[in-house]
């Protein structure tokens, strides 16, 4: 819910109120008015009563109008039904207030102490971790300024690797591909070994930028230089280049239009730096950036857990609850590095102490929760498993390894 129909909300449970207070006060007028009403005529009743002095027919009489009166009264009062109804339109006005507010404290910031539990930090760790962070995105000045104040050592031989990276990608994005080929070709061999494709999509790219320019005998001798190394993995790509030099002077509506598209170079740009962080022995993506986007994901999931617990069972860590517990967070594709495996019955992520076993019937479980299942009798024992009918033991369960 936004701030914008929050506010509408509130306009209604005012609007709701000031109806309800009208309702209320015409309904207590008419109430007021009734025992008014009732009072003049008693006490017209009265006064009839004391000029007839001591007459009994005329003071029976009088008694039995004023008890006319009051039975006429209290007639009205139960017609009129004013208790229940304000019970009930008080009710009703006290639920949309207790709705509104809570509606307020879901647009207001969470008790995120309920969800992180405070752990020892290393400041000199976590600032050389920004500086780093820094230096991948290309914020190089930056970097050097908090490394200055925050006393983290930062070597000029280390900046230069991450200032080059950035300078060459700057490059890419303006369309200039010479200090990429010339990064490629230094480190030919790592690249190699890899099988990588920067060095035929870079090479791919320069001839292409040749052919829309319509330097074709450029194009064709980088070609005769460049592409017979990367025929035998790359014949079909480069015969398809070649036959962009046929319609070099009508590119646009011919069949190799879409090679020439500005996503090819934003292509080239993510691969050139997924291939140097390999090679540099860099993480593909930012650490920092990583961490911070796995943390936003999980918190609404932790959050939610820790208010639960906190609501059963209050401080939950101060009356001697585990530091931990299995809660299965979603945080997408994009944060998925490696193969991971959760014991369906523990909840516990797989390691070299719990290794995942396949059992017989091909359902697989943590080593650990196979052994809680025989109940300590030896690998030999045999028990059923928890999602078939199908017996088997420890002992016939392969490892598997992810």
């Amino acid at each position: 819910m936004s701030i914008a129909a929050l506010q509408k909300d509130f306009e209604r449970l005012a609007k709701k109120q000031r109806t309800a207070r009208c309702s209320r006060n015409e309904k207590l007028d008419s109430l007021l008015q009734e025992l008014e009403r009732a009072k003049e005529e008693i006490e017209a009743q009265d006064e009839i009563m004391d000029e007839d002095g001591t007459k009994g027919d005329a003071q029976d009489g009088a008694a039995g109008s004023v008890q006319a009166v009051v039975e006429q009264l209290e007639s009205s009062v139960k017609a009129a039904n004013i208790g229940e109804t304000l019970a009930a339109e008080n009710k009703e006005l006290c639920y949309l207030i207790t709705k509104f507010g809570k509606a307020v404290d879901r647009q207001m910031p969470p008790d995120l102490e309920r969800a992180i539990k405070p752990v020892p930090i290393d400041s000199k760790l976590l600032n050389q971790v920004i500086v780093e962070h820094f230096l991948r995105s290309g914020r190089i000045d930056l970097a050097k300024h908090l490394a200055t104040e925050a006393e983290v050592d930062l070597p000029e031989e280390k900046v230069a690797p991450y200032a080059a990276l950035v300078s060459i990608l700057d490059a890419i994005k303006s369309r200039e591909l010479g200090q990429a080929r010339e990064w490629a070709a230094q480190y030919a061999g790592p690249l190699a070994h890899r099988n990588s494709p920067l060095p035929f999509r870079l090479a791919r790219m320069h001839f292409l930028q040749l052919v829309e320019g319509g330097k074709v005998e450029e194009a064709i001798a980088f070609a005769r230089a460049s592409f017979p190394k990367f025929a035998a993995q790359h014949l079909l790509e480069v015969q398809k280049l070649m036959g962009t030099l046929v319609y070099a002077k009508r590119l646009p509506g011919s069949p190799y239009e879409t090679l020439f598209e500005p996503e090819a170079w934003e292509s080239v740009g993510r691969l050139f730096r997924r291939e140097s962080c390999e090679v540099l022995g860099l993480a593909h993506d930012l650490p920092l950036a990583v961490s911070v986007h796995a943390g936003v994901r999980a918190l609404p999931s932790l959050l939610k857990f820790a208010t639960v617990m906190h609501a059963k069972m209050g401080d939950w860590h101060a009356r001697g609850g585990s530091t931990s517990l299995a809660v299965e967070v979603e945080l997408g594709q994009e944060c998925r590095f490696h193969s991971v495996f959760v014991c369906p019955v523990s909840r516990e992520q797989a390691c070299k102490e719990n290794r995942p076993m396949m059992m017989q019937c091909g359902h697989v479980l943590c080593e650990l929760s196979l052994r809680k299942l025989s109940r300590g009798g030896g690998r030999e024992s045999r028990f059923k498993c928890p999602y078939c009918p199908a017996e088997v033991s420890l002992a016939t369960s392969i490892r598997l390894y992810l």
